[in-house]
């Protein structure tokens, strides 16, 4: 390299643009997830994910295998960054309690090790 000068102007310019590209991403990210926050409203019961109800429902009745079920099935309706944030606190939830409950149920730990088989893509 004959000019190192020209070389920091060009890693300049270069990092610069990608600053502004990742910038419009960002707002591009959140003019998307606007329509998902008006339709959030509609949801009755309070539910942020569709489906939440019977998932707690489920856990509550200690039907672990059918809250795996739910919880995997409310992942493809996440349509928001906030809805994904809620789901993996679900997951975290279900998982910490299978994991106190299956020393004493075999069901949990059963329901566990589906959990783990189908975050794992078993």
């Amino acid at each position: 390299m004959r000019n190192p000068g020209i070389f920091r102007i060009v890693t300049g310019c270069a990092l610069i643009s990608l600053a502004a590209c990742s910038k419009k991403d960002d707002t591009a990210t959140e003019a998307a997830s606007a329509p998902a926050a008006a339709e959030k409203p509609g949801n009755t019961g309070g539910e942020k994910i569709p489906g939440e109800k019977d998932f707690h429902a489920a856990v509550a009745e200690k039907n672990y295998s059918a809250a795996v079920e739910r919880l995997m099935g409310m992942q493809p309706l996440l349509a928001s960054p906030e809805q994904r944030d809620h789901w993996s606190g679900l997951y975290g939830e279900l998982r910490s309690t299978l994991m106190d409950s299956s020393d004493k149920d075999p069901k949990a730990a059963e329901a566990l090790m589906q959990l783990r088989a189908v975050r794992n893509g078993r």
